[in-house]
């Protein structure tokens, strides 16, 4: 009996002994470890088990199975509903729920999340956004930037300790596989009692036509046709007059659940909807996650405030607002005070578009109210009652108090940007958008290159990476080009990128993420009212790819003017305005290679990110056995020249004598794991019986 047989059976244990891990996947607050599993396969909406095809009655609402006699309903929570139409398209989960299962931590504890691919096809990461991975830069997940996928079959286990609190998520970080349901919260908590009770919603755009790969095929490589074989652009107009992405989504999702709407807003499906159940008189957090493909939504609850406390796990000072806007990778935590008469109000994840409707529904419920759709109105916005809207992405809309990104504050001076004067000072220019290639087909680029992922883990193969931009690709201020061209960063420099939209297709609003940091917003500007771009950017060229400077050289060096760094706001993800710019600014001080990318995922599929080399003598090692991958046969490898204080430990590791076991032993071991095994699953039990109340989303 071998070391390997007997740690099949300790797997087998800790499946069910999880360290500080209950059965609401949160992690206990006086835990060394926390310990999750997260086991991702392909499923389908309206489908509770193997041949059992679901329902929804219009009459009752109730969700039944097809074929059953005895109409016994289903428990919603059974099955993934989505929109609730009877169209299946595969969706790709994280232990067959949409979202996946919230993921709560406490600051600075050890988080092992062990993810198993079940797919028969596909590779798989899992990146936690917004998460800084200090000192294990490898567990970022990226694929082909600091690992390898996740093959199927295979299980790679994430361990890193999260520094800071707040509202972050998890999702794929593979393809385009969010946009096939691979998301869910993750929260990190200070270790201390919870102020008030705690929601966590996730909001994502749907299509329940075409899953993520059917989209980019058509919208990207051939073209987008009619069944009759007319070509058309299915861009919609937003309300400040920029394009939605050219992707045909039938409605929005929170917490995995939505309706088909007409344009009047009528439900064409009676989907159960996610309910939020409030005690009046008591306040609430809700910790909103926006999870989607490519679409913003404007998030409101009808007839109550938002006390807007938080954005992408960073307070700020509050700020009272009738609405949120939001896009996808940002979060914001919002504090909802029950205050209102015993009733349904509508929370609505609307979207900004003019001509289509994509609202998505969840219920605010007051105890002892009625189970019943809510009757109630969105708040209304007029000229004597203008309607407060935080994160805008555009600088004013009529009746509306838009407070931009950057017009956010942080509670107080403890925490101020660095300054020109803190570190050597680099500054960065990165046009953001579209290129035209030759053959027609339309591409996105950071700075004129569109992005091309290495073919090895770039972070731990770096002496393998290939097709790094130099002479041959003859990129230049008009022409685009397809390689990848790190930006280098030493340790302590003080970086300051300028993200710009001009050129070629700049109509669309880019949600920008940077992994490894958050950043101080420094200021957001943006396209004056009869023109398509900025006034603050010089650009000589047409397409001003990569010849970008300040207009007021005065400027330069981080001397951008009514600008207080004390209170700047800190993010990870933030909005580029179509035909504006945003600056951010930080200290390099986290070593890696970190991915900064528009969030919209198909953006990224073409493109449109780049990579940020940072500190590379610095950048930790890998563990011993990190997985590596490369093509065959592999480029010639160089021995690479970072920090490898480990290497007489991983050395002295692959040369360690595996030790057996005899049958005695083994079955004594066995004996002992079973034992433990049963009286778990009785304890388990009695706790079940014993739980006084389940929060259902």
């Amino acid at each position: 009996m071998t070391t390997g047989f007997i740690q099949l059976w300790t797997g087998l244990l800790c499946l069910t002994l999880c360290f500080g891990h209950d059965s609401r996947n949160s992690c206990a607050m006086d835990a060394d470890t926390c310990e999750f599993y997260l086991y991702v396969t392909t499923w389908l909406p309206m489908r509770r088990g193997f041949n059992q095809k679901v329902y929804i009655n219009e009459s009752d609402g109730n969700v039944y199975i097809h074929g059953d006699q005895s109409r016994t309903p289903v428990d919603p929570d059974d099955v993934v509903l989505a929109d609730g139409s009877k169209h299946e398209r595969v969706l790709t989960l994280f232990n067959k729920t949409m979202p996946g299962p919230t993921l709560t931590v406490y600051r600075n504890q050890e988080v092992i999340v062990h993810v198993t691919n079940h797919m028969l096809s596909d590779g798989v990461t899992i990146h936690f956004h917004g998460i800084e991975m200090r000192g294990t830069p490898w567990m970022d997940g990226a694929a082909f930037i600091t690992q390898c996928p996740i093959l199927p079959g295979q299980t790679f286990s994430y361990r890193f300790r999260p520094n800071r609190k707040g509202t972050y998520f998890y999702h794929s970080h593979t393809g385009a596989q969010t946009n096939m349901g691979l998301v869910g919260a993750f929260i990190v908590k200070e270790k201390k009692q919870d102020e008030m009770k705690e929601y966590v919603m996730v909001v994502q755009d749907y299509s329940n036509l075409y899953d993520s790969d059917r989209l980019y095929t058509a919208g990207v490589l051939l073209g987008i046709f009619s069944p009759d074989g007319v070509p058309f652009f299915p861009s919609y107009e937003r309300i400040d007059g920029s394009n939605s992405p050219l992707l045909e989504f039938t409605s929005s999702l929170i917490n995995g659940r939505g309706r088909v709407l007409d344009q009047q807003g009528g439900k064409m499906t009676k989907t159960p909807l996610s309910t939020f159940n409030v005690e009046k008189g008591l306040k609430y957090k809700f910790r909103i996650v926006g999870g989607g493909y490519g679409i913003q939504h404007k998030l409101s609850v009808d007839g109550h405030k938002l006390k807007v406390v938080a954005t992408d796990g960073n307070d700020i000072e509050p700020i009272t607002a009738d609405f949120v806007i939001m896009h996808s990778g940002e979060r914001f935590d919002i504090v909802i005070e029950a205050s209102e008469a015993v009733g349904n109000y509508w929370i609505r994840a609307d979207t900004l578009h003019k001509s289509i409707n994509l609202t998505g529904l969840a219920i605010l419920r007051y105890e002892g109210a009625v189970e019943t759709d809510p009757e109630s109105g969105t708040n209304e916005c007029t000229e004597s009652s203008p309607c407060t809207v935080v994160n805008c992405p555009f600088e004013t809309f009529p009746n509306w108090n838009c407070i931009t990104s950057d017009k956010m504050r942080a509670p107080d001076t403890s925490d101020p940007a660095p300054t020109a004067s803190s570190g050597n000072f680099k500054e960065f220019f990165v046009n953001v958008g579209y290129a035209l290639s030759d053959n027609g087909e339309v591409w996105g680029h950071m700075g004129g290159i569109s992005l091309k992922l290495p073919t090895v883990s770039a972070l731990t193969q770096p002496m393998e990476v290939t097709g790094i931009c130099d002479n041959s690709n003859s990129c230049g201020p008009n022409k685009v080009c397809f390689c990848n061209h790190p930006l280098d960063v030493n340790f302590g420099d003080i970086v300051q990128m300028t993200f710009y939209s001009a050129g070629f297709l700049n109509i669309v609003h880019h949600p920008i993420h940077v992994h490894g940091y958050s950043f101080h917003v420094v200021k957001v500007g943006f396209k004056g009212s009869n023109a398509n771009f900025t006034a603050d950017i010089n650009c000589p060229s047409g397409l001003c790819y990569s010849d970008a400077s300040w207009v007021d050289r005065s400027w330069k060096e981080g001397n951008i003017p009514d600008v207080d760094v004390t209170r700047l706001p800190r993010k990870d993800t933030v909005t580029l305005p179509a035909g504006g710019y945003v600056v951010i600014r930080f200290m390099a001080d986290n070593p890696g290679l970190w991915f900064i990318h528009c969030h919209q995922e198909m953006h990224m599929q073409i493109g449109m990110g780049l990579l940020l080399n940072d500190s590379f003598p610095q950048i930790p090692s890998p563990p011993p056995g990190f997985p590596e991958c490369r093509n065959y046969p592999p480029p010639t490898i160089l021995k690479p020249t970072r920090n490898n204080s480990d290497d007489s430990d991983t050395a002295a590791a692959t040369t360690t004598t595996e030790r057996t076991f005899s049958r005695e032993e083994f079955w004594g071991m066995f004996g002992a794991m079973l034992f433990v095994v049963v009286l778990q699953f009785i304890l388990a039990m009695t706790c079940n019986r014993r739980s006084s109340q389940t929060v259902k989303f």
